[in-house]
């Protein structure tokens, strides 16, 4: 079966960003797109929204869309690498942590989170505190796993 209109021209849009051909942080527009491919606006607006869903393009109102300046390979790798320092960071700071400053960082969380399921931030393997710490009354503070790649 041939690849529908908008797949197309989202394929063509995905390479010319990904080549370099349409540069980063550059606008272009609905109107453009549709005449560099001879087609009407409908199938344009269909494939740079999809591009917009992927975190390739940005949408302006009255002013067009904007090729975002990292690709979502380099977005994908940076939410990770932001993952590994969140968690390195929570198990340090919960292994150097009072049990007053656990249970205040508790208590901020519920402050904070309410209307979520605060009861699933504080429970946890103990691997991850020291035996002292790892019982705060009923109540044991989650941390994710350690990134280990």
């Amino acid at each position: 079966m041939p690849e529908k209109l908008h797949e197309q021209i989202y394929d063509a849009i995905k390479k010319d960003i990904e080549n370099g051909v349409i540069k980063r942080n550059t606008f272009i527009s609905e109107a453009q797109i549709a005449e560099k491919f001879g087609v009407s606006k409908g199938p344009v607006k269909v494939a740079l929204k999809r591009m917009c869903d992927e975190y390739f393009l940005i949408l302006y109102p009255s002013k067009g869309y904007m090729v975002r300046l990292i690709t979502t390979e380099e977005f994908e790798q940076i939410q990770q690498l932001r993952l590994c320092y969140e968690q390195i960071s929570v198990k340090l700071a919960i292994a150097n942590a009072s049990d007053a400053e656990i249970l205040s960082l508790r208590d901020t969380v519920y402050e904070n989170n309410s209307g979520y399921n605060n009861n699933a931030l504080f429970h946890t393997t103990s691997s991850i505190l020291p035996p002292a710490r790892t019982s705060i009354g009923t109540r044991r503070v989650e941390t994710a796993r350690m990134c280990t790649n």
